[in-house]
């Protein structure tokens, strides 16, 4: 969807993702979107880590803008590193509400999936006391 006059009038079923890749203009295009952002259960949003942007935002402007808006990092992606020093320079960031649908669960893992990560990492730390001749 794009932000056009258009689109400002109009009702979205909720929930719905948004998408902004608007190089260095995030906080421009969120301000201006602010009440479709409170029907959007899935942001994700190109942030930069320099100010390759003249005015644009940096990650942690965007992240205390979205938080202001009780919106929360849910995953970070598709990292970018400049060829300069290899510095982390920009990531793909999604945002969910904080009390939204994503994070309903706030525990770990199922039981099942805990006794599976539990019977690999015991695995792993088998081979480990094996290869390296350690005492268990």
């Amino acid at each position: 969807m794009r932000f056009t006059g258009s689109t400002k009038n109009e009702t979205f079923p909720h929930p719905f993702l948004l998408k902004l890749d608007v190089q260095g203009a995030e906080l421009d295009v969120l301000l201006g979107a602010e009440e479709i952002l409170q029907g959007a259960e899935y942001i994700l949003l190109e942030v930069s880590f320099f100010p390759f942007f003249t005015g644009g935002p940096l990650f942690q402007d965007i992240l205390s803008f979205m938080r202001s808006r009780g919106l929360v990092v849910y995953d970070i992606f598709d990292l970018q590193y400049r060829p300069l020093d290899n510095a982390l320079s920009q990531a793909d960031i999604v945002f969910v509400k904080e009390g939204g649908l994503l994070r309903r669960h706030h525990f770990y893992a199922t039981r099942e999936q805990r006794e599976r990560q539990n019977t690999h990492f015991e695995l792993h730390r088998r081979e480990l006391v094996k290869k390296y001749k350690m005492h268990d």
